[in-house]
């Protein structure tokens, strides 16, 4: 039925949560209290003859103010429902909040945002033109268009016949309006007209949106990564910390947006205030708590730490294998390098560069010194005059 008179009013007993705080603007926190606030009705999904009202559960009233044309009865209830959107809202706004970084940096989403305003721009290109060729054309071509087309509407709105006959002329079935508009051919060539323009809007918007999007890569895009020695210091917790470029502020201003968003999510997410700002709370806190608990945890250990707390351990013969290995590969390095500059050996000292050269042309690189016996028979002492 017809319901674009339906008219409900609510009113509330007390304001909801954050707007006892008079802070927000009208807009947010409408003064429900001590007056009646219009209501949209919604339709349900499935259901066309039912219209819901929500009621907030601080407590209130819903009014009837007027009814459709053509109803004079209608039947009130009460029921409570799961609200689809508050999951929806609440994940959406902690990917928000989580995720900013990552999205703020992230190609696909700058080439997604530029090829939904290039689309968005053409449709409105496309309306405006042809807005402007129906008013541009029907005065012009069709002789007191003004006065027929006025003719035309009263004559569609009060005559029941006038309409059939023009939904007679309308196909049933929106695939077929399609396909009717395709196949349009031109009245003197016979050319696919219809074909022609929609293969030709297609191409336009498609090359406009991969112009838009790839414009959109490169205004989004980080600066390039430095080359060559990096200047860096190192942080208090021992990490290596590199001095890189500054954030683009395209880019910083697209992860306020992103950020600011995710915390109107979150705290629009539930019908509960108090429940959507302990929600935002821990998402805003979320990363602290861990880590604190992540050092409580790691200083109650610290002070007996096990061998194999920080990394796993090798065996004793992989050890000495890898010792092994890795000594001959640079003894092999440190002789090439000899026998490549040879001058390298003059800045030692005089009893040094001896054995370099002894060790650059085969010779050993260490000599353990002669040990004398262990165990002597020889008791005796002498003395040097």
């Amino acid at each position: 039925r017809q319901v674009a008179n339906l008219q409900l009013e609510r009113q509330l007993h007390e304001p909801r949560g954050f707007c006892q705080l008079h802070l927000l603007p009208e807009v947010l926190c409408p003064d429900c209290t001590s007056r009646t606030c219009r209501v949209e009705p919604v339709e349900p999904w499935g259901r066309p003859s039912v219209r819901d009202a929500y009621l907030s559960s601080a407590g209130g009233c819903i009014t009837v103010r007027s009814l459709p044309d053509g109803v004079s009865k209608v039947k009130a209830a009460w029921e409570t429902t799961w609200d689809p959107s508050v999951p929806v809202y609440a994940i959406v706004g902690l990917v928000f909040l989580w995720g900013y970084k990552f999205l703020r940096e992230n190609s696909t989403l700058h080439a997604l945002i530029g090829g939904s305003l290039s689309f968005g721009a053409i449709m409105l290109m496309v309306i405006y033109w042809v807005n402007q060729q129906v008013r541009r054309n029907v005065p012009g071509f069709v002789p007191f268009g003004h006065l027929f087309t006025s003719v035309a509407t009263l004559a569609l709105a009060f005559s029941a016949a006038a309409r059939q006959i023009i939904k007679s002329w309308l196909p049933s079935d929106v695939s077929a309006l399609i396909w009717r508009m395709l196949e349009l051919r031109d009245p003197i060539w016979n050319l696919p007209i219809g074909w022609i323009l929609s293969i030709g809007w297609l191409a336009v918007t498609v090359g406009a949106v991969s112009m838009g999007a790839n414009a959109s890569v490169r205004y989004f895009a980080s600066h390039a990564d430095p080359e060559g020695d990096v200047p860096f210091e190192i942080g208090p917790d021992g990490r290596r910390i590199d001095a890189l470029p500054p954030l683009p502020w395209p880019q910083f201003f697209l992860g306020n947006v992103i950020w600011m968003s995710g915390v109107y999510l979150v705290v629009t997410s539930t019908h509960v205030d108090l429940v959507s700002a302990l929600l935002l709370l821990v998402a805003l806190t979320l990363d602290s708590v861990v880590h604190i608990a992540r050092q409580l945890y790691q200083r109650a250990w610290e002070d007996h730490p096990g061998p194999g707390a920080f990394t796993p351990l090798v065996s004793l013969e992989t050890y000495q294998e890898q010792g092994r290995v890795y000594t001959q590969r640079a003894m092999e390095a440190l002789k090439r390098h000899l026998q490549q500059t040879p001058d390298a050996m003059l800045k030692v000292r005089d009893d040094s560069e001896l054995r370099l050269r002894r060790f650059s042309t085969g010779g050993t690189h260490f000599q353990a010194p002669l040990k004398m016996e262990e165990e002597s028979t020889w008791t005796g002492r002498c003395a040097l005059l």
